[in-house]
C-alpha cells in the first residue's frame, strides 16, 4: 500500500470541493481514492489507542467507550461546508473515540489517566478542549481531546490523530437530541454558526436545548447550582414552544428491531460491533469477549471498508499513487451522483460491561431520546 501524506491528503481534499458539482467525472474519482486510503490509514493507530483507552475505562463502574472511522459521507459533507474551510490533511476526527462515564468527576478521573499516557510517551496530545468547564454557546458539553497516536509505516514514524471525546450520560443524552431534533428539522442544530434568522422554531429550539443544558449541569453540580435549578425548571415549564419540541422528540421514537448474534461473548463484559440499518430499523450486535479485542476491531474495519467498496462497485480502479498524482490505467463506470457513497449501515464498536448498557451507545436516537425525554420530565414534573 502507498503511503498518502498529510500533504497528499490536504491537495486531494482541495480538488474534491472544486470538484463537488462534477461527482461524475474520471477526477472526481480519482481524488475520492486518495480520500478512501487516507480514511485507511487511520485504522492502526485507531485500534492501537482503542486498545489502551479499554485498558483505563474497564476500572470506572458502568462506563463505555466506543470506536469508529469517520463515514466518507460525513468527510465529504465537512469539506463542502460553505462556512468552514477544513483540509483533509487537518481534520482532526477521521478517527474517533468517545467514553460515556456516570459524573463529570469521572471525566476528569479519565482524562488523568490520558495524560499519564503522555507521560509515559505513549500517546502525544495535539490539543484539549474543555466544553464541560466552557461550554459551547449551543450547550454542549464535552472533554474533546485529540491525540497523537504514532505509528512506524515504512521506515518512518507518522503520527495519527485520534479525536476522543469523554462525556457524561447525561451529556451524551443531551446531545444525540439535539441531533435527533436536528433529523426532524432538518436543521443542522449543530451547527455553531446557526442563526435563527427570526425563525420562530429554530430559535425556540436552540433555546431549548440551551436550557436543558444547564438544568443538566445543574443536576450534576447539585451544591454548585442549586439555586439556578429552579429558574431552568420553571423556563421549560411555562414556554409552550419548548413542550412543543418535547412532544415532537416522544413523536420520533421508534422501535428497533435487535438480532443478537451468537459469537462467543455471552454478553457480559467485552466488545459489541451494533449495525443499525436505517432502512428496515433493526439491529444487529456482534459480540467478543475481552481476548478478541483485535478480532472485534479487525471485523469492524472490515464491514465498514466492505460497505465502503460496494458502494462505490461503480467506480473501478487500478491506480498507482505516487508522489501525489494519480496515474492512469482506470476503468470508469460513473456514479450517478455524490449520494453512491453513501452507506445505508450504521457501526459502532462499544466496550462495555455487559449488553444491558449497549442502549446508551445504539446508533440510532431511540433509546437515548427515550432517556433524555425522562431526566427531562423527571425534572419539571
Amino acid at each position: 500500500m502507498t503511503i498518502i501524506s498529510r500533504k497528499q491528503a490536504t491537495a486531494a481534499g482541495k480538488m474534491l470541493k472544486e470538484l463537488s458539482g462534477q461527482q461524475n467525472s474520471e477526477e472526481y474519482g480519482k481524488q475520492i481514492l486518495i480520500l478512501d486510503s487516507w480514511r485507511h490509514q487511520h485504522e492502526e493507530p485507531a485500534q492501537i489507542f482503542f486498545k489502551k483507552l479499554v485498558g483505563i475505562i474497564n476500572k470506572y463502574p458502568d462506563s463505555m467507550a466506543t470506536y469508529r472511522l469517520k463515514r466518507k459521507e460525513s468527510i465529504l459533507k465537512k469539506l463542502y461546508r460553505s462556512n468552514g474551510n477544513f483540509e483533509l490533511g487537518a481534520m482532526d476526527d477521521i478517527a474517533g473515540c468517545r467514553v460515556i462515564v456516570n459524573s463529570v468527576s469521572e471525566v476528569y478521573e479519565v482524562y488523568n489517566e490520558i495524560l499519564n499516557l503522555k507521560k509515559a510517551k505513549e500517546i502525544d496530545i495535539k490539543k484539549t478542549k474543555d466544553y464541560i468547564k466552557n461550554p459551547e454557546e449551543s450547550g454542549y458539553r464535552s472533554l474533546h481531546i485529540i491525540v497523537k497516536q504514532t505509528l512506524t509505516q515504512e521506515d518512518i514514524d507518522r503520527q495519527y490523530r485520534i479525536e476522543l471525546q469523554i462525556r457524561t450520560k447525561l451529556q451524551h443524552y443531551w446531545s444525540t437530541a439535539v441531533e435527533a431534533m436536528s433529523e426532524i428539522d432538518n436543521v443542522e442544530y449543530k451547527d455553531p454558526t446557526l442563526i435563527s434568522k427570526g425563525n420562530i422554531r429554530i430559535q425556540s429550539c436552540l433555546q431549548f436545548f440551551k436550557v436543558i443544558s444547564e438544568l443538566f449541569d445543574c443536576c450534576e453540580n447539585d451544591d454548585a447550582r442549586s439555586k439556578s435549578k429552579e429558574k431552568f425548571v420553571n423556563s421549560v415549564r411555562t414556554n409552550d414552544n419548548f413542550k412543543e419540541i418535547i412532544e415532537d422528540l416522544k413523536a420520533a421514537r421508534n422501535s428497533v428491531t435487535i438480532n443478537m448474534q451468537k459469537n462467543s461473548a455471552q454478553g457480559g463484559e467485552g466488545l459489541y460491533l451494533l449495525e443499525l440499518s436505517r432502512e428496515t430499523q433493526e439491529l444487529t450486535i456482534h459480540s467478543y469477549t475481552m481476548d478478541c479485542v483485535e478480532k472485534a476491531i479487525t471485523n469492524y474495519n472490515s464491514k465498514e471498508n466492505s460497505s465502503i467498496s460496494n458502494k462505490a462497485n461503480k467506480i473501478q480502479y487500478d491506480t498507482e499513487i505516487d508522489s501525489g498524482s494519480v496515474n492512469k490505467d482506470l476503468t470508469v463506470e460513473k456514479p450517478d451522483a455524490q449520494t453512491s457513497y453513501i452507506t445505508s449501515i450504521n457501526r459502532v464498536l462499544i466496550y462495555a460491561k455487559n449488553k444491558d448498557q449497549l442502549g446508551d451507545t445504539y446508533p440510532n436516537y431511540s433509546y437515548n431520546i427515550e432517556k433524555f425525554i425522562e431526566k427531562v420530565e423527571e425534572l419539571i414534573n
